[in-house]
């Protein structure tokens, strides 16, 4: 018994285990980052950064595959993340747009998947959404929320056929929020239903707040939903949610 207590302690203070699966402990989670274009590998040389919002960026510190090479999805693993917790990750790179996860409940045994958005992606969205006239402005004071339910584009997202972004009784302004938006399948925004197999949706002009994003079906039913993080001038892009 004092052997195993011991070695216990040993991992507590030097976080050289994964035993303790209890809420807040220390693990580490494998990861994958992937690129949100079929056509666009993710950057290698530097590697993009990936960090915990509103934590410092070597607090939770980040390995890739010592060989790694740049294709469309590369490996990380990310250490002493606190388990059963729910975080927000930041992506960034000189190549790729600044983006925000969807809140993600930290599981030892959990992959991560983390967008990479090659860089002016959101830029151009934007302006198409603003040349066609689906908004008017975007308001650099409120957020962009937009997602790829199935990345890969092989076999769409049914019985998912529309999202829908609902409040609390905090965000009273959610109402000014525009969208959504959806993808046809030559990627240009269309204001009706899921059309595109990678089943991508945006929403402009997005108050800052906490918010649950639901997925709907056909009958306009709540298939499932999910927390997402609105903050000023930033973007959240939710990668293979639900």
């Amino acid at each position: 018994m004092a052997k195993k207590l011991f070695f216990l302690s040993l991992c507590s203070l030097f976080y050289g285990c994964n035993s303790d699966d209890s809420p807040g402990s220390p693990v580490d989670v494998e990861g994958v980052l992937a690129s949100t274009q079929s056509d666009v590998n993710v950057p290698t040389s530097p590697t993009p950064s990936i960090v915990v919002l509103d934590h410092a960026f070597n607090e939770f510190p980040v390995e890739f595959d010592k060989d790694v090479q740049s294709s469309r999805s590369i490996s990380f693993k990310i250490k002493r993340l606190p388990n059963q917790t729910s975080v927000v990750f930041q992506v960034s790179h000189g190549s790729l747009d600044s983006v925000l996860s969807f809140p993600i409940t930290i599981v030892a045994s959990g992959l991560l998947e983390l967008a990479a958005v090659p860089i002016g992606t959101i830029g151009t969205i934007q302006q198409e959404a603003i040349s066609r006239g689906f908004v008017n402005v975007i308001n650099p004071n409120r957020a962009t929320i937009l997602g790829q339910i199935e990345p890969s584009g092989l076999s769409g997202c049914q019985p998912i056929t529309r999202v829908k972004l609902t409040g609390t009784s905090l965000e009273t302004n959610l109402s000014l929020a525009e969208g959504p938006f959806y993808f046809d399948s030559n990627g240009l925004l269309q204001p009706n239903q899921i059309s595109d197999l990678e089943c991508s949706y945006i929403f402009f002009n997005v108050p800052a707040g906490t918010y649950l994003l639901q997925f709907l079906d056909a009958f306009l039913g709540v298939t499932s939903e999910h927390e997402v993080l609105a903050l000023a001038g930033q973007v959240s892009f939710g990668y293979n949610v639900p």
